[in-house]
């Protein structure tokens, strides 16, 4: 072979090893710009909603979801690979968190404060709220035990004045309504449902009994709000019921109303802002920026018709108020115009008073007075009584002497005439 053959040859060699370092340089670009689409695509629609779902080419997305993926995303702190597998794990934490709180009152109300977030009515947060509020601690259990405790008591003894005798129900709503405290909401359904079967329970007992059923309630609705979001729906009629986005709408949902259920005590007491919150940014990661922009309006305009609905009730019971507080007004008018009328009569008694107080200091005066009196006269008395017992003896003695006298005198004048006669 020529020189100049020797020479193309090597060059040819050269130019092969050149190509095959800018093929896989080009390689590693194209690769690079695969996955900053794929993190852009990432960030966009957020994870893949669960084990099946297929890009357009019919590649499974799960697939894209690899170690360094998860680790970049989660940094290592419970990474998940797809939408359901975070429901999953949120739904599993909040279980341990709820199961490991203790009684049933304090499940009841870790229960309560997870689903407020997810009513969709003002109703329904009341009810919530209305958990919370009695359940919280001993001491607000306590104070719905009395709010009970009395309404029970009225509902069985009412009072003997009543114009009409209420249902034990009616009575104790009633009888609740008037303490003006917080709603009892539930807790007072479930209670009065007790009584109903079992009239003779006591307090305690129907509200024992009540919170487990409760409870279970409670339960079956956290139960429910996770498998809504989690549970495929067979098609129908060969309609798929389901598509993906409609159920990554749902789970975007679900996520963002729990982002703040049940969590860890901040240092110092302040809550983290949503931007700043952990939990929000997982949210953002799962789900993608337009499931959660879609979630956050969803929201948005649902707390807009819960606000309606509050001023609705707000603008009700001030009505209420209003039309309580006329009559309160009334009656407070009418009681005052009593009082007036009785503190007239009332001075009126006084002064009667006054004068009979007079009067009889006037007439202890005069007792006093004739006491002494009489003590004089009787003492006077008891002297002449003494002084007549002294002549009334004498006089009897004169009389015994002028006895004896006369019957002396009648025997010598018979001596006399005996003498007499002689002469």
């Amino acid at each position: 072979m020529s020189l100049f053959g020797k020479l193309l040859a090597i060059f040819n060699i050269v130019a092969v090893f050149g190509a095959v370092a800018l093929i896989g340089m080009d390689y590693a670009k194209r690769r690079s710009w695969e996955y900053a689409v794929f993190r852009q695509e990432l960030m966009m629609n957020g994870l893949p909603l669960d084990n099946e779902e297929r890009d357009e080419q019919g590649r499974l997305l799960v697939e894209n979801v690899g170690p360094q993926t998860q680790k970049e995303l989660f940094g290592g702190n419970a990474p998940v690979t797809t939408q359901t597998d975070e429901v999953k794990r949120v739904q599993d934490s909040l279980t341990s968190k709820i199961q490991s709180a203790g009684d049933k009152k304090k499940q009841i109300y870790l229960t309560a404060h997870v689903l407020t977030p997810l009513a969709v009515s003002n109703e329904q947060r009341a009810r919530m709220i209305a958990y919370q509020t009695y359940l919280r601690d001993d001491q607000s259990f306590a104070r719905l035990q009395q709010m009970f405790t009395r309404a029970d008591q009225i509902a069985i003894q009412p009072p003997k004045d009543a114009k009409r005798v209420k249902s034990y129900e009616e009575a104790f709503n009633d009888t609740l309504a008037a303490q003006y405290t917080d709603p009892a909401g539930p807790l007072a359904e479930a209670f009065l449902a007790v009584k109903k079967a079992n009239p003779r329970a006591t307090v305690d007992q129907a509200l024992d009994q009540s919170l487990d059923t409760q409870l279970t309630q409670l339960q079956g609705q956290f139960d429910q709000a996770f498998q809504e979001a989690l549970e495929r729906k067979s098609p129908v009629d060969g309609v798929k019921s389901d598509p993906p986005t409609q159920r990554k709408r749902a789970i975007a949902h679900l996520l963002f109303n729990l982002i703040d259920a049940l969590p860890n005590e901040a240092p110092g007491g302040v809550a983290p802002k949503l931007e700043e919150n952990p939990e929000y940014k997982r949210f953002l990661l799962v789900v993608g920026v337009r499931a959660a922009a879609h979630a956050i309006t969803n929201e948005a305009d649902l707390l807009k018709e819960i606000a309606e609905e509050v001023a609705l009730e707000r603008l009700r019971e001030r009505g209420i108020f209003a039309q309580e507080h006329s009559k309160a007004v009334a009656m407070v008018q009418d009681r005052a115009v009593d009082v007036e009328m009785h503190g007239l009569v009332y001075a009126l008694k006084q002064k009667e008073l006054a004068d009979h107080e007079d009067a009889l200091r006037k007439r202890r005066s005069d007792v006093e007075y004739y006491e002494k009196e009489l003590a004089a006269a009787r003492d006077l008395t008891a002297a002449h009584l003494k002084e007549l017992r002294t002549m009334s003896d004498a006089l009897y003695k004169l009389r015994v002497k002028l006895r004896d006298d006369t019957q002396k005198n009648q025997e010598l004048e018979k001596q006399i005439r005996v003498l007499e006669e002689g002469h």
